[in-house]
């Protein structure tokens, strides 16, 4: 089997994706509590937490890789902090 120099290349290349309706769902929805400042869903803390486990990254790193993520494909959602997540 011959390898090309783009089939090498390519090998570098990551994709992400993220279902679209995940991006409506990535806000908190449900019922405020007395006190209770939830911004983020369930599903949107364990996508990020998803993301922490299979690249290694610490929480801040992980913070920094979404948010990146998010500016290269123009959504514009907040990411959620570690210390408040």
């Amino acid at each position: 089997m011959v390898c090309t120099h783009e089939g090498l290349i390519q090998r570098g290349h990551i994709t992400i994706w993220i279902n679209p309706e995940m991006l409506e769902k990535w806000r908190y929805e449900g019922e405020r509590a007395q006190g209770g400042q939830f911004v983020y869903s369930d599903s949107a803390i364990e996508v990020c937490l998803m993301v922490r486990k299979v690249y290694h990254l610490p929480y801040r790193q992980t913070r920094g890789f979404i948010e990146n993520f998010f500016e290269q494909t123009h959504v514009e959602l907040p990411v959620p902090n570690y210390s408040l997540a």
